[in-house]
């Protein structure tokens, strides 16, 4: 990957530098993304697992969606992320991914197969890595309609 150095630690980091060197670009879900690997079986068919990394700026929600494999979402850089996930009763539950574990905060956290998932960035901006297994297909990727909420 080619772009200017950036330190993820840097607390004034804009969004958009950070989006801009990791070359990412707009998520449907909202957010911004790259995918990092796709495991490619001999023979073909679906893969293994996906990775991406996901940036969400201040402001910016992975709205309500589900796919049909599990994802790990692994907290990368930037303000904690706040992750909602509903199962099919539509009990909600957070998690707070962060960087500070004692403080109630986890580096990651599982989202299961068909769970309705939405994230929501707790600062300037966070930066995430997920893992999707098996791999990650735009086809079995659902968005919520506008203003759905578990449970509605």
């Amino acid at each position: 990957m080619t772009g200017p150095t950036l330190d993820l630690r840097d607390p004034v980091l804009p969004a958009g530098a950070v989006r801009d060197a990791l070359a990412l670009s707009p998520h449907p879900e909202g957010g911004w993304y790259r995918e990092l690997w796709r495991d490619s079986p001999p023979g073909g068919g679906r893969g293994a697992a996906t990775t991406i990394q996901f940036l969400l700026a201040e402001g910016e929600r992975s709205h309500w969606h589900r796919v049909d494999a599990a994802e790990i979402w692994c907290w990368q850089g930037g303000a904690p992320l706040r992750l909602r996930i509903a199962d099919k009763a539509g009990v909600e539950r957070v998690i707070a991914l962060g960087p500070r574990p004692g403080a109630g905060e986890v580096l990651q956290a599982v989202v299961p197969a068909h769970a309705w998932q939405a994230a929501e960035s707790l600062g300037a901006w966070s930066l995430v890595g997920c893992i999707v297994a098996p791999a990650f297909l735009f086809e079995s990727f659902e968005l919520a309609p506008p203003g759905w909420t578990p449970g509605s």
